[in-house]
Parts: structure tokens; sequence; C-alpha cells
């Protein structure tokens, strides 16, 4: 985005800010103007934010001040860009440990994608029977959160230790994100000898 203040001796500063809080000072005067080009990547938190750019010299007792309010969204209509974002976040939960025979709850949640993210919950590489899927719920930044469960994951005398994966793609952006959590499997010993 850029901001560009006219005229003014001495010319002004120019700063943006986003909700009330600075961003960026690196403005540049040039012969008669003063301006300040603020790059940044969109996340969820831009949607509905307010970015305001200020200009003061000193000689003004107030700022003079121009804004606009930022929308993210995934679609496209005329006239209008809006943005896809990546989660923001990807998390599992789950025990740290877990013996033979004990069955287990798992679960993956992904916070504040748009589109809402697809999720893929693998333990030790495959999709284990009877995962679920939530509805996406929006979220206050027009994001969606999600999760994929597993419930009563049987831990049986074959498994190693389970590592358990989670995989969320956001399909417009091609971007994936990964959560990885290796749930240790407590045996007891087999046998004790004195050398």
């Amino acid at each position: 985005m850029t901001c560009r203040s006219r005229g003014g001796n001495p010319l002004p500063d120019v700063y943006w800010y986003k909700n009330g809080v600075e961003l960026d000072r690196t403005f540049e005067k040039h012969k008669n103007y003063a301006v300040n080009e603020y790059r940044f990547d969109v996340d969820s938190s831009d949607n509905r934010a307010v970015y305001e750019c200020r200009a003061r010299n000193a000689i003004t007792t107030e700022p003079k001040t121009t804004s606009i309010t930022m929308r993210v969204n995934c679609e496209l209509f005329p006239a209008y860009w809006y943005y896809w974002v990546p989660p923001d976040s990807v998390v599992i939960t789950g025990p740290a440990s877990a013996k033979v025979g004990d069955r287990i709850s798992l679960s993956c949640k992904a916070s504040n994608s748009n589109p809402a993210a697809q999720l893929s919950l693998l333990v030790n590489g495959r999709t284990p029977p009877g995962t679920a899927s939530s509805t996406p719920v929006r979220t206050e930044n027009w994001g969606f959160t999600n999760t994929a469960n597993v419930t009563n994951y049987l831990v049986e005398a074959t498994d190693k230790d389970l590592v358990v994966a989670c995989y969320a793609h956001n399909h417009p952006l091609g971007t994936t994100k990964v959560d990885t959590k290796t749930v240790t499997i407590l045996r007891e010993f087999n046998w004790l000898s004195v050398l």
C-alpha cells in the first residue's frame, strides 16, 4: 500500500498504522512530496483491519489522516480482489504415551484458513478407521477453523511408537501446513537376567 503527501514546508513525515498501532516509519521525501510504501503478506488478522496513513510536519498540530478497511476473503468479485490465506496454525492434541491395549483419542485443529483447510490425520502413515472431520466454523477474522478426530484408536502389540501427522491443505493456494506428534508406546520388559 502506498500513501503519498504533497506539498508542505518542511515535507511531512508519513507513517502507516494498523488498528491504531504504528506499523511503518520508512517514508521517503522527494522534491515536492513524501511517500511511504508499506509491503506485507496478507493473513487472516488483516480482515476488517483499519490501515491508516498519518502525515505530519513541524507546523501541524494534528496529523492529516486517511484510512482504508481491508477485507480478506476467498472470492473474486468484479472490481474487488479478496485474498486466500493458509491456516494460522495446525495443532495435534492427544496423549504423550499409551500402553498396549489402551484406546486413545487424537485430534487435529487448523485455525483461520480461508477457505477452510482440508485435513488429513494419519497414524504411522495411514488414515485410522473412524476418522471424522468437523464442519468448518467461521472465525471472527472471517477464516475457518475445523478439526479432524479419531476416537477409540486401539494401541496394538504390533504398534511401535505412533507417529501422528496432520496435513492442512488450502487448495486455492496450493499450500500445506503440517504438525506431527509422537505417542510413545509403553511396554513391559520381557525378561530379566543376571550376568
